[in-house]
């Protein structure tokens, strides 16, 4: 795989899990998030039932794995998830 592009990753946050991604992508690897992405943040809290508020990959950026891009793409990506489809050629522009 030579580059990837995760947009609005409906996941929790997993270092290790994203360490070994990570060693499958020979160039870049970017993780596009939205701070106001409503759906995801409301459809996670609901799921997470230990309680503890984790990060979700299309909400928050990636911490503790140098080599993954993050951009935060709230100025783009409203409250509506669907804005990424939407949005595509911009985000990609970025």
């Amino acid at each position: 795989v030579q580059d990837v592009v995760l947009m609005g990753t409906p996941q929790f946050v997993s270092r290790s899990k994203l360490r070994l991604a990570r060693q499958m992508v020979a160039g870049r690897f970017v993780n596009c998030y939205s701070k106001k992405d409503w759906i995801i943040l409301l459809m996670f809290q609901y799921q997470n039932t230990s309680g503890l508020m984790r990060g979700t990959l299309g909400t928050s950026p990636v911490t503790g794995v140098g080599t993954i891009e993050n951009f935060d793409v709230s100025s783009i990506v409203s409250s509506w998830h669907a804005n990424y489809c939407r949005n595509v050629p911009e985000i990609l522009d970025i």
